[in-house]
C-alpha cells in the first residue's frame, strides 16, 4: 500500500489520476496543525473513494482478456453473496 501510495506522485501515474477525474480538478487536502498522518488519511480515502486506486491497480499490469471476465464474475459473485448475507442476517431468508 505505501508503495502505491509513493508510486503516485510519479509523472506517469499523475496523469492516470487526472484521466480518471470528471472535471480533471485538482484534489486538495488541507493539514491542520501540522498533523500529516491525518492528511494521508484523508488522501487516501478521497482516492479511495473516487477509484483512483483500483484503476492504478488494474493497470500496474497487462491482464488477458479472459483473466478480465474472470475477475469481473468472481466480483460480481462475491457482491452477491455479500448481498445474500447481509439479507438473511436481517429477514433470515
Amino acid at each position: 500500500m505505501n508503495d502505491l501510495i509513493g508510486n503516485l506522485f510519479t509523472p506517469d501515474c499523475l496523469g492516470c489520476l487526472f484521466v480518471r477525474r470528471k472535471k480533471r480538478q485538482k484534489m486538495k487536502i488541507v493539514v491542520y496543525d501540522n498533523d500529516i498522518d491525518k492528511a494521508l488519511r484523508v488522501f487516501k480515502r478521497k482516492i479511495q473513494r473516487e477509484g483512483t486506486l483500483s484503476f492504478i491497480k488494474s493497470h500496474e499490469r497487462y491482464e488477458k482478456p479472459s483473466q478480465k471476465r474472470k475477475h469481473k464474475k468472481d466480483k460480481a459473485i462475491k457482491r452477491i453473496q455479500k448481498r445474500l448475507a447481509v439479507r438473511f442476517e436481517k429477514e433470515g431468508y
